[in-house]
């Protein structure tokens, strides 16, 4: 028998183990009736709710006289569970609403570009592509925790996942397809990189605030945290020789805003509509490698002077 929570009429009491709180009955006509537009006559509830065998209907607590009249109502009262929790199912399913963390490094590729991996925050699942071609072919997936929302490749056979519901990271074996692996780090983090001799591994934690520093050296893998000076701290990034750690603030309240692209490339703006800006004076730095292709032109932020 199917189970339903709920409360139900008053002289039906209970249906197994199912209850409807919205439920009544019509005394004059022996019928029970539903706010789901499902009506059944009340002496199909005697046999589920006396115990009493389907040969022996009851109506009102007291048996029927005629057999013969109650044999049509014997598999009515056997479906009526399964028939409530489906309607009741299809009910409770209107204005479902489907929420994600949000993500912060949803796609990655191996450091050889072979393999591309993609989180499914919705199914907490890591999705495994070969790249053949050029062309992503699906290998399989893995479950995580939930609400992955970051994945980053260690190497060619490992990648870390970040599970923002679940205060975790699931490290993934990639050519067994599994979780070796999975790491409490603290309160909802959003993104991890890898940086330092030797190497360590960073996640930002959003909601205390903090960048955890997992050691990765044996297998204890001590986690220290540093304090931020912003809220929900999430996206992170490393300079390409991985010896420093950049760390994006989502709510910042450091006194930056942002310019739109349009006045960034304006000719009369302060770089002459050169765009993307100098990021030092009017140099970059590090300087840009020559025969790199031309950079789409993008928006600035500022921040005001004390």
């Amino acid at each position: 028998m199917v189970a339903v929570a709920g409360p139900i009429a008053e002289r039906s009491s209970v249906i197994g183990l199912a209850r409807f709180p919205e439920a009544r009955t019509d005394a004059d006509r022996g019928i029970a009736r539903f706010p789901t537009g499902i009506s059944f006559p009340d002496r199909c509830f005697g046999n589920i709710l006396a115990g009493a065998p389907l040969g022996r209907p009851f109506r009102n607590g007291t048996p029927a006289r005629s057999r013969a009249m109650n044999r049509p109502l014997h598999a009515l009262a056997a479906s009526i569970p399964l028939v409530l929790a489906a309607a009741l199912a299809h009910a409770g399913s209107d204005g479902f609403v489907n929420w994600e963390s949000p993500q912060s490094h949803p796609l990655e590729l191996t450091p050889s570009g072979s393999v591309l991996l993609a989180v499914n925050t919705a199914d907490g699942q890591l999705e495994v592509f070969d790249v053949v071609k050029g062309l992503p072919r699906r290998r399989g997936s893995v479950a995580v925790g939930l609400d992955p929302v970051s994945v980053r490749a260690r190497s060619e056979t490992e990648a870390w996942v970040v599970n923002q519901i679940s205060d975790s990271v699931s490290v993934v074996d990639l050519p067994s397809m599994r979780v070796t692996r999975t790491i409490l780090v603290g309160d909802e983090p959003a993104d991890v990189v890898f940086a330092g001799s030797p190497e360590r591994a960073f996640v930002s934690l959003s909601r205390p605030s903090q960048l955890a520093v997992v050691d990765l050296a044996g297998k204890a893998q001590a986690i220290t945290t540093l304090a931020i000076a912003g809220a929900s701290p999430r996206a992170l990034a490393t300079d390409p020789a991985r010896t420093r750690v950049y760390l994006a603030i989502f709510d910042s309240g450091n006194r930056t805003t942002i310019v739109p692209r349009a006045s960034v490339s304006a000719a009369n703006g302060p770089y002459g509509g050169q765009n993307p800006p100098p990021n030092s004076g009017n140099v970059f730095s590090p300087p840009r490698t020559p025969g790199q292709p031309v950079p789409p032109r993008v928006s600035q932020i500022v921040r005001k002077a004390v």
